[in-house]
């Protein structure tokens, strides 16, 4: 009996769990989101910074937080940007970034092309230093015209040491 009650209640976590991973929409239709191997092979070819979205299937917040990412703005303010977003509870290869900053979601990072977390863009921000507010579009739009100024800097930086070749 026990272990039918047991079977039961999985069986209920299952289907809700199922339920709340259906309900998170983010925008594939007008972002090109990128896998984290890809999303880094990109910023590798093009000696960028990026940024990664780490998410959990169960996080309400993420939920909240992935309608900002319907929104024109951002769509807008995304087309120049590789943009990662992946799953911090299945991932392996971000096991790293979800580690960083306690362990929280999600999680707005901002990466160079070696894959290494760039703080210093973050200011004197030291506790959650990657939550952006799910319901802030103007504080996810800040982080993603620095991103946007710091890739006009190395796209600065590279055209003039080319030049001097």
């Amino acid at each position: 009996m026990k272990i039918c009650k047991y079977l039961i209640l999985f069986l209920i976590f299952l289907c809700i769990s199922n339920i709340s991973h259906a309900d998170i929409d983010w925008n594939v239709k007008d972002i090109r989101w990128n896998s984290y191997s890809d999303g880094l092979e990109k910023l590798k070819a093009s000696n960028e910074i990026g940024l990664v979205i780490l998410y959990a299937d169960w996080c309400a917040t993420c939920k909240k937080y992935s309608k900002l990412f319907k929104s024109e703005k951002i769509v807008s303010a995304l087309k120049d940007i590789t943009i990662i977003k992946a799953n911090a509870e299945i991932e392996m290869q971000v096991k790293h970034l979800k580690e960083y900053d306690e362990k929280y979601v999600p999680k707005t990072i901002v990466i160079d092309s070696n894959g290494n977390v760039v703080t210093e863009l973050y200011g004197d921000k030291e506790d959650y230093m990657f939550f952006q507010p799910p319901d802030d579009l103007e504080s996810l739009l800040d982080i993603i015209k620095v991103v946007k100024e710091e890739n006009v800097k190395i796209k600065s930086l590279k055209a003039n040491e080319l030049s001097k070749e």
